[in-house]
């Protein structure tokens, strides 16, 4: 849940500002065109809450976290191996899949290490509290702030890619255009269905967007 409320704070704020900076006069239908309350107008630059605006925002919003939820769960549900056979098979090149396998396993080492770090900075008095002679409470200024965590991190990072770029000069990358594929991907019965049903699904929202403009403002 802790690692949420970033994630919350950043779509509240996407969320105010396309509904305060959408133009009700860009939509086709009248209910979208009612405006709620206008806060500024400066012309060619007006900030005004209206129908269509929050709902363009919880759309937007909507739309953000579908797909970042859906690419997590992907990640976490499929193994790297088959990840990097899949952009293989579509005609990406090796280095691109390798990259962005690099990143997605790297991810949650990188949080870890945070979480090293920032256990160290408290172990040497980073954010504990002390009492004053006068009996009140204070933070210690020992090692606090963004530099003090940003610098071991960099660091940390510079190691772990020497250390990696040494591993895969030692395993040969970049020796061959073409190199063996750990693993086989195949179309089963079920891949096949979920293709169907999704290119279905896609046809029949888009006849219903030209048709009888569904999802329009």
């Amino acid at each position: 849940v802790s690692s949420l409320k970033p994630l919350l704070l950043i779509m509240a704020l996407l969320f105010l500002f396309t509904a305060f900076t959408y133009n009700p006069a860009l939509a086709q239908h009248e209910y979208a065109r009612h405006v709620i309350a206008q806060i500024w107008d400066a012309g060619l630059i007006q900030i005004q809450l209206s129908v269509g605006g929050i709902i363009f925002g919880l759309s937007f919003v909507m739309k953000i976290l579908i797909m970042m939820f859906g690419s997590v769960y992907v990640i976490g549900s499929t193994p790297m191996e088959e990840i990097l056979a899949g952009l293989r098979k579509i005609g990406l090149p090796s280095a691109v899949g390798l990259m962005a396998m690099i990143i997605f396993r790297f991810m949650p080492t990188m949080l870890d290490e945070v979480d090293t770090i920032k256990d160290a900075q408290r172990a040497r008095g980073a954010g504990a509290s002390v009492t004053d002679s006068d009996g009140r409470k204070r933070k210690t200024k020992a090692v606090k702030g963004t530099i003090p965590l940003f610098v071991p991190m960099i660091v940390s990072s510079m190691r772990r890619s020497d250390t990696l770029a040494m591993s895969m000069v030692s395993r040969g990358f970049g020796y061959t255009k073409h190199p063996t594929q750990m693993t086989t991907l195949t179309m089963s019965k079920i891949d096949v269905a979920l293709c169907a049903l999704l290119i279905v699904g896609l046809a029949t929202l888009l006849i219903f967007r030209f048709t009888h403009q569904f999802g329009v403002l």
